[in-house]
């Protein structure tokens, strides 16, 4: 006697996209998908699949990136330029920035709202 077993076919994980705003960040820059692949030195085709989140990206493209729309590699995973909210960004630099970099923004914002 032959047992057989029926077993239900087991369907693959869905693969999570990856959460990014480089789509965001490169309209924001006014830049077309052909200009940002350009010079972030990938092929256009390879840029809309990663937007798209077909595609993962890597720490080498992130920097790539944010030298060609001019911000930090962290920004375009965690900030949404559609959104702006200029105080974070701004904070956000300053703490990058070395204490003489720091000094000089704090003086040249009290300038700035004594002026207002």
């Amino acid at each position: 006697m032959k047992l057989t077993v029926n077993h239900a076919p087991v369907a693959k994980p869905k693969r999570q996209r990856s959460r990014h705003f480089l789509r965001q960040w490169r309209n924001h820059k006014g830049l077309s998908q052909e200009e940002a692949a350009d010079r972030a030195a990938i092929d256009r085709s390879t840029l809309s699949r990663i937007e798209a989140g077909v595609v993962p990206y890597n720490q080498d493209l992130l920097e790539r990136l944010a030298l060609a729309y001019g911000c930090d590699p962290q920004d375009l995973i965690t900030i949404n330029p559609a959104h702006w909210d200029g105080p974070r960004l701004v904070y956000n630099a300053l703490l990058r920035a070395s204490d003489d970099k720091q000094k000089a923004a704090l003086a040249i914002l009290e300038a700035f709202l004594k002026s207002a």
